[in-house]
């Protein structure tokens, strides 16, 4: 499978992990799938997933039936209008003892190598978007309103903009209504909207600041922090902000 911006990604044991990769496109017709990913690993997983009619165990199931094979890792490519794309990666890491489960959010430029967004994990990275970049994303060349759903409920664990506000809440009620048939004007609905944009996550800090031209982000574990413990170069934060930052 070739999928722009894998020659970039780090190599896993012996085996390159391009090698390992799968389409996950046809995930996206399962809501409990869709209902995972925009509950993250949040403390609000229950109400959530009753939007979507699926319960934390219909969660559970679905890993254990999706993301238990090695060799096949869902992934999922994300246009940017800039030209690029960010690789949502579903990782399954074999240790001695059981399967430890990742997400990785790779950002692939339209020219360069590509640099890691944020990734979901026991020591994770993030936030990795602020919400006008996600924004963007979510409505970039596609005039379908599941397609800018999906990818909304897909970013929705790396959004991290405590300037986000009523908009973003706005936007993923709509998202929710388009996957799940119900009205965005219900109450449920409109928490579970707010739970996925405001996830109270202690990695979910969401302050940024215009540096020289580049967004960074202050949470500590973010890797749009520059000081932060996963700090991107210099260079690639510059790309990084480049490639997401929507055209004024």
């Amino acid at each position: 499978m070739h999928l722009h911006g894998y020659d970039t990604l780090e190599s896993v044991g012996s085996r390159r992990l391009s090698s390992r990769v799968v389409d996950g496109t046809p995930l996206l017709a399962d809501p409990a799938f869709l209902a995972a990913e925009a509950a993250g690993d949040g403390p609000w997983i229950d109400e959530i997933s009753a939007v979507f009619d699926v319960t934390a165990d219909d969660l559970r199931t679905l890993r254990h039936r999706h993301l238990s094979d090695p060799d096949a890792l869902p992934v999922f490519t994300v246009p940017l209008v800039t030209g690029g794309a960010v690789l949502i990666i579903h990782r399954i890491d074999p240790t001695p003892d059981h399967l430890q489960y990742r997400t990785d959010y790779w950002l692939a430029p339209a020219t360069g190598t590509g640099m890691r967004l944020a990734e979901i994990s026991g020591h994770g990275s993030r936030p990795g978007l602020r919400w006008p970049e996600l924004r963007a994303i979510a409505r970039t060349a596609s005039p379908d309103p599941l397609v800018t759903a999906q990818r909304l409920l897909l970013l929705a664990p790396i959004l991290g903009d405590d300037a986000a506000g009523d908009e973003a809440v706005d936007w993923f009620a709509r998202a929710l209504e388009v996957v799940t048939g119900r009205d965005r004007r219900d109450r449920a609905v409109r928490d579970a909207a707010f739970m996925t944009v405001f996830p109270n996550d202690p990695f979910d800090e969401g302050a940024w600041s215009c540096i020289d031209g580049v967004w960074v982000c202050h949470a500590r574990h973010s890797c749009r922090n520059p000081v932060g413990d996963h700090a991107l170069r210099p260079d690639e934060l510059r790309r990084c902000s480049a490639a997401l930052t929507p055209a004024s």
